[in-house]
Parts: C-alpha cells; sequence; structure tokens
C-alpha cells in the first residue's frame, strides 16, 4: 500500500470519522447546537462531517457565515433565495404544504456537490416543523433489505425536471438515484420526487424500475429516519446537499409569517 500524504490521511480519518444516523440514533446522541458568535469553527464543522449537517444559532447574516468556508454559489435565482417571500406559483416551497425529503438542484446537468444553508428570519406559524433525514443510513438499509431494488437504482437513470413559468426556464437532468464509487460506497443521493417526471426507461425495464422507486421513496417518508424540530429566528442549519434530505411539515397558511434565507456554497471549498 502506498504512503498517504497528510491530505489524504486527514480525509481517511474524516470517512472513519462519519456517523449514519436515523432518529432513534440522535435521541440517544443528542447532538450540540453551537452558538456562531462564540463557538469555535471547528466544532461545528466537525458535525457537518460526521452527521451530514449541523445546527447553529445567533446567525445575524447568513453571507457573513458562509464566506467563513467559500464564496457563496449563485443559481438561477441569484446568491439567495427566499422562502416565503415569493409568490406560491413560484414554487412549492412557496405555499403552506408539506414538503416531502428531498434534496436540491437533482435537476441541473452540471452540479457540484453542494452545501446548504437554511437560515431562519422569521417563524410564527402554526406547524411547519423542520425534517431532515441521513439520505445514506436509509439508502444503506434499503441496500441491506431490497438489494436487487438498490442495484436498479444505481443502473437505472431517470430524469427529474422543473420548468419555471416565471422565467420561462427549463432544466432536465438524467441521473441514477444512488452514485457509488470504485468501491460501491454510497457517495451521493439524486432524489425529488416533486421534479420526477416522464422518465425515459426502456418499455422492458420500467415495471420492475417503478417498484423501486416507489419502496425506496417509502423508505424515505418513514418517521424513524425523520429529525423534526423547530427553527426560530436566528438558527440555521447546513447540510451536506447529496446525503442530507430536508423538508418541512405543513403549517396553518393564515397563522403569521414564515420566512427562511437559502444558499449555497460548493462541498469542496
Amino acid at each position: 500500500e502506498l504512503d498517504r500524504s497528510p491530505a489524504q490521511e486527514k480525509i481517511a480519518k474524516r470517512n472513519q470519522e462519519q456517523v449514519l444516523w436515523n432518529f432513534d440514533w440522535l435521541k440517544s446522541h443528542p447532538l450540540k447546537q453551537y452558538d456562531f458568535q462564540t463557538a469555535p469553527r471547528e466544532n461545528w464543522i466537525d458535525q457537518v462531517y460526521s452527521y451530514g449537517f449541523t445546527r447553529l444559532r445567533n446567525v445575524e447574516n447568513l453571507a457573513d457565515l458562509i464566506r467563513t468556508i467559500g464564496p457563496i454559489r449563485s443559481t438561477e435565482i441569484g446568491d439567495f433565495y427566499e422562502v416565503g417571500i415569493e409568490p406560491p406559483e413560484y414554487g412549492l416551497s412557496q405555499t403552506s404544504n408539506a414538503l416531502l425529503p428531498h434534496n436540491d438542484y437533482e435537476i441541473f446537468t452540471h452540479t457540484a456537490n453542494l452545501l446548504h444553508f437554511l437560515h431562519c428570519i422569521k417563524n410564527e406559524v402554526s406547524g411547519g416543523e423542520s425534517i431532515l433525514v441521513d439520505g445514506f443510513r436509509v439508502a444503506e438499509d434499503f441496500r441491506q433489505d431490497h438489494p436487487q431494488y438498490f442495484q436498479t437504482l444505481v443502473e437505472i437513470p431517470a430524469q427529474f425536471e422543473k420548468f419555471y413559468s416565471e422565467s420561462r426556464w427549463y432544466n432536465r437532468r438524467t441521473q441514477s438515484i444512488f452514485e457509488l464509487d470504485s468501491r460501491g460506497e454510497i457517495i451521493g443521493i439524486c432524489f425529488n420526487n416533486s421534479h420526477a417526471w416522464t422518465w425515459d426507461i426502456p418499455f422492458d425495464r420500467m415495471e420492475y424500475y417503478y417498484q423501486a422507486y416507489c419502496e425506496w421513496f417509502r423508505y424515505l417518508k418513514k418517521p424513524d429516519y425523520q429529525y423534526k424540530f423547530r427553527l426560530t429566528p436566528g438558527d440555521c442549519i447546513i447540510a451536506q446537499n447529496n446525503r442530507i434530505f430536508h423538508g418541512r411539515e405543513a403549517f396553518e397558511h393564515n397563522s403569521g409569517a414564515r420566512h427562511l434565507k437559502t444558499a449555497f456554497t460548493e462541498w469542496d471549498d
């Protein structure tokens, strides 16, 4: 075996520290919510590496937080996306409806592995608890229970797409749901059920693919995997986009104001 460089040793150590969690694990190993203004940066960065996410409090300016890691990754709508500000026709996130667990930007043909920020500005509504799911943990359980379904979602790519009626943009991506490295380890998951559309799959494989897809989605929605909590102003979730799925419960539409600001930087940073 070749000698590793210090950087390679650090990466290998980080991979060994990765913890795949579900609700029961987090209940018995509660993670500390760090104060962004006072906590050492290394503490919450370690949580992102190990668990795929961290929760900070007392974040005043999202841009200042992101720039402690790297440059803001601009998207088709700019540097930031304001949840709760745009009109409902702009997307499901602008409604009071529940959002099922998903990750973002699975519709873009070329998208780097992203670090996702969700910053709470205001949350006065009744309901609307946030949901996080460790997609890697769910995928490993799914692979163990349904190896043929899992392999089907590795081998057969499907299409995810979205049409932006206001800007007239249309994005469509062909991508397998599970991405593996050369050793067969899961290194990324691409999934957003609300953007699944008009699959271009061979007819003789369509029925089995649909069975595998539906079973995977059932796993993702199991309460046993879902970590639920309420965001308060100043809270910020930082999550590895291709591992951690996010969502929320429905809230009462006229019960108050809810405003989140979201943005990205690249995981490589």
